[in-house]
């Protein structure tokens, strides 16, 4: 019997981030989305994607927007 592609969702396709500075810190298994580069929080601030703090901690890692985007430079 073939599937009914219409009769599921599709699975989204997620990765696990590490979140430094706001209120969310230390989160090291925060799953966003595939190729998401921000992510917004309801009192108005986000994290973004930072490819020092990823080079840093050597694996994806998101920002607070609060922080300076260079803190992780070499």
């Amino acid at each position: 019997m073939a599937s009914d592609l219409h009769s599921s969702a599709p699975v989204l396709a997620t990765e696990k981030v590490h979140l430094v500075g706001g209120p969310l810190d230390g989160i090291t298994d925060f799953l966003i989305p595939l190729h998401c580069s921000r992510i917004d929080l309801e009192d108005g601030t986000s994290y973004h994607f930072s490819s020092f703090a990823t080079l840093h901690f050597q694996k994806e890692t998101f920002i607070h927007s609060t922080l300076d985007p260079v803190i992780f430079a070499p």
